[in-house]
Parts: C-alpha cells; structure tokens; sequence
C-alpha cells in the first residue's frame, strides 16, 4: 500500500519507476546469458539466449508499457500532454 504522505502522482510514478526497475533487473539478467554466449560460442550456450529472449520478451514488453502508461497518465493528469494524443500499449 502507498504512503500517505506520497501524492497520487508521487505514488503512479513511483510504480513505473519500479516497472523500469524490474526492466533493468530482467535484461541484467538476460546480459549474463548473452554474455556466456559471447566468451563461449558453443550451442549450449546458444539455446540458452534463444530461449531465455523467447521466454522473457512479453515480460520486458510488458514492464515497459506498463511503466509508459503510468507516465502518459501521469503527464495528461498534469495538463502536459493532449489526451487525444496518447496511445497505450493496449491500443498499439
């Protein structure tokens, strides 16, 4: 639950902060695997990217739209951003 003493705005982006974190978390994660590949091209190795970026491609899709989201939200709740002009990840 959000602090009291955040604002509703202080508390949206401090959620898509958190979504940009958890992006950077999943592709720090994916790196290692990319990495191995590198220092060692071998088709072990390959699988493992292959099947890590199949696996994993929705959930960085999705972390980042969501974390955009919250931004357009936020910057049309601040009358910075023309509503109409908006488009989400679920209208793309």
């Amino acid at each position: 639950m959000a602090d009291s003493s955040y604002t509703k705005a202080e508390y949206e982006l401090s959620k898509a902060r958190g979504c940009l974190e958890a992006l950077d978390d999943e592709l720090d994660t994916f790196d290692d695997y990319v990495n191995r590949y590198e220092s060692n091209p071998n088709e072990r190795n390959a699988e493992a990217v292959c099947y890590e970026a199949t696996r994993d491609v929705r959930t960085w899709r999705d972390l980042l739209a969501t974390a955009r989201d919250i931004v357009k939200a936020q910057e049309i709740a601040a009358g910075k951003v023309m509503p109409g002009n908006v488009k989400t990840a679920m209208e793309k």
